[in-house]
């Protein structure tokens, strides 16, 4: 994978652009989770080290320490079909370290993330020497993140179920943000009780096997209409097709992503 990107065409846009100062890519979707379909695009984040000016990626930022920073619009990072790219500065992190706070997108990016290219190895030093350090910002930010994608994505997701399809990756995105809010409560419980996120997918399940039957088989059931291929395109094609019965199955699904979270802001008050 190293060589591969090395050698795309999106690798050498991205030098010209920002020359010395990138330092590597991250990958931070499907694949690097292990569950990515046919139709899954790579999900990557430019690595890169500028302080003047002090870039940071237009995208929504859970909380906001006040610094002089310039935004970088996502669009002009944006290369060949099938990748996505977003953008971490090692610099801008760093300065907020100093005010004692981690910005959580790029938080997630570098411990939850895959190392694809790491040219002087700065990314693999910058991570050991964050890993396992609690942060003030995190967990409110985390769960300000989790409780915006079920109480405003999915929701408005699925007041237009049937409309809101993605043909491209033949996925229904109601589905897509309850799984990964569910996904997300695991790794901020194992954040909040040990400074790290999960370090795998059987790590996710065991906090799910202490949950209440319902949410437990939620989960599952979300799990699956991600990764198996064949349930993802039958719930796209059925829901195209103004199938309302599998539309009360998704938003019998959504009643426990919802449930589930109420849970876990119980439990950690």
């Amino acid at each position: 994978m190293t060589v591969e990107m090395a050698e795309h065409d999106d690798w050498r846009m991205h030098q010209e652009r920002f020359g010395d100062a990138l330092i590597g890519l991250l990958e931070i979707g499907s694949f690097a989770r292990g569950e990515a379909v046919s139709l899954s695009d790579h999900d990557m984040r430019l690595v890169v080290d500028i302080a003047d000016p002090l870039l940071v990626l237009d995208e929504l930022r859970w909380s906001d320490d006040g610094q002089d920073i310039t935004l970088l619009d996502w669009r002009i990072l944006q290369g060949a079909s099938g990748y996505s790219y977003g953008f971490s500065n090692l610099a801008y992190i760093e300065a907020s370290i100093e005010q004692g706070r981690f910005p959580l997108n790029d938080h997630t990016a570098i411990y939850q993330g895959a190392i694809r290219l790491d040219l002087d190895k700065r990314i693999a030093a910058f991570r050991a020497k964050y890993i396992g350090r609690r942060f003030d910002n995190l967990f409110g930010d985390f769960a300000r993140q989790i409780d915006w994608r079920v109480n405003h994505r999915m929701t408005k997701e699925l007041s237009a179920l049937f409309q809101r399809l993605d043909r491209d990756k033949c996925s229904v995105p109601a589905t897509q943000t309850g799984y990964r809010a569910m996904r997300d409560m695991a790794h901020l419980d194992s954040y909040r009780r040990t400074g790290l996120y999960c370090a795998s997918a059987e790590e996710v399940d065991d906090y799910f096997s202490g949950q209440p039957k319902p949410i437990r088989d939620a989960f599952r059931r979300l799990w699956e209409l991600k990764v198996i291929e064949s349930e993802r395109s039958q719930l796209f094609a059925d829901l195209e097709a103004g199938n309302e019965a599998r539309g009360r199955e998704i938003d019998g699904l959504a009643t426990q992503v919802a449930e589930a979270w109420r849970l876990f802001q119980k439990a950690v008050r």
